[in-house]
């Protein structure tokens, strides 16, 4: 597969996840109060993203669902990707911030089939190193615009051959340490859908407002050295009115 005079070449060749497989997903959490309805459900695909890897303008459309490895990753990649500490290590995040969020850990309730767009597995999937590392640098370039030929072209690449490709992984552009590259991923709808998820039924869905969602930001902040202010000016703002968005 070649995007203009880049090379990207790269043999499909998915690898299988079996069910059960973990993914922490933060989202808007909002009842409505006359329907008691949930606006955005933990499982909702966005038919509107267009982030790292969208294929909203592919053809045909396909909505995407974000998931990561870890709850401090999907914290990293949604609430947290754009903090940036004092010189104490202090950070300014009032709780309107994150007011209506809610963090979640979902299994996958069938075999998936994912691309991992990770350093070594590259290394088998692409057709030059230069593709290879072309690919690395789409799974952290900033512009995610740059990212999207390639994603419709592959998930094109996918369809002539037959496969039903689920999503693809990647190291996280946000969330990390010398010690570990936590991983984040993305599902396109079709083929993946919201029946192929379901909440993990051992870990209680947390408001991150409540003192036990404060607590895990406060762990994720950490992973950084970082802290996060207390002040009188936390204040409950209104819910988001749409779904959030990793950025990477």
């Amino acid at each position: 597969m070649v995007a203009g005079k880049v090379d990207l070449r790269l043999r499909l060749r998915p690898t299988r996840y079996r069910a059960g497989l973990r993914w922490w997903h933060c989202h808007p959490h909002r009842v409505d109060p006359v329907t008691l309805d949930i606006r955005y459900p933990e499982d909702a695909f966005n038919p509107e993203s267009n982030v790292r890897f969208s294929a909203r303008d592919a053809k045909p459309s396909r909505a995407m669902w974000y998931g990561a490895q870890s709850a401090t990753a999907a914290l990293w990649e949604t609430l947290l990707r754009d903090v940036i500490g004092d010189d104490r290590g202090g950070v300014v995040l009032p709780r309107s911030t994150f007011a209506g969020l809610r963090l979640t850990a979902m299994r996958t309730r069938r075999e998936l089939l994912l691309l991992e767009l990770l350093p070594a597995p590259l290394r088998r999937l692409a057709e030059s190193r230069e593709a290879a590392d072309n690919w690395l640098a789409l799974t952290q370039t900033p512009s995610h615009i740059a990212t999207h030929a390639a994603t419709w072209n592959l998930l094109e690449q996918a369809a002539r051959a037959g496969v039903a490709l689920d999503g693809l992984l990647w190291n996280s552009r946000q969330a990390g340490t010398a010690q570990q590259r936590p991983v984040v991923g993305v599902l396109y709808e079709p083929p993946a859908s919201a029946r192929d998820l379901v909440i993990d039924p051992t870990i209680t869905p947390v408001d991150l407002t409540d003192p036990d969602g404060e607590a895990l930001i406060a762990a994720a902040l950490a992973e950084a050295g970082l802290w996060r202010y207390q002040d009188d000016l936390d204040a409950i703002a209104d819910e988001p009115d749409s779904p959030v968005e990793p950025k990477d």
